[in-house]
């Protein structure tokens, strides 16, 4: 079982997932954005309406997320997610403009903006952590962010 690893010095490591609640037709989604230091800099819990889709639930969980990272004012990043089919279309050269391909090109633009940044796969138990944060949005009305603090569904994880 792999394990969460730091970013590397003065990089900051955005882990991000999505669930689905097909009854409502609704998404959770889940960002943490933690430092090379192990500080947890921002939380977020996001529960939008969208078509039950977990390809493209993840796809905009991964735009959520680097949007996110820019709104901080972050420079450096790492953006961790546990779908691997996401990733290496994020990563990929290929533009697909169907169904999920106009949000991953909102992403590549939008990590165009940062001065370094890298996209990696991780297992689920290196993601646990935006899957709880994900998870638990579902039971909210809209987005909830915590900075530098985390909520009590994620404090035994840390």
């Amino acid at each position: 079982m792999n394990q969460w690893k730091t970013p590397p010095i003065d990089h900051y490591k955005i882990n991000w997932d999505a669930t689905i609640d097909h009854k409502k037709c609704r998404i959770g989604i889940g960002t943490i954005i933690r430092n090379w230091q192990l500080q947890v800099m921002d939380t977020r819990r996001m529960n939008k309406p969208f078509f039950p889709d977990p390809h493209l639930a993840k796809v905009y969980a991964a735009l959520q997320s680097t949007l996110l990272g820019l709104d901080m004012g972050l420079t450096k990043i790492v953006l961790e997610g546990d779908t691997l089919n996401v990733v290496n279309k994020i990563n990929g050269a290929n533009e697909n403009l169907y169904k999920a391909g106009m949000i991953i090109l909102d992403v590549k633009n939008s990590l165009t903006r940062f001065k370094s940044w890298q996209v990696k796969h991780v297992n689920k138990s290196s993601n646990k952590v935006a899957h709880c944060l994900a998870k638990d949005a579902l039971s909210k009305d809209d987005a909830c962010v915590e900075l530098e603090e985390f909520p009590s569904c994620i404090a035994t994880m840390l």
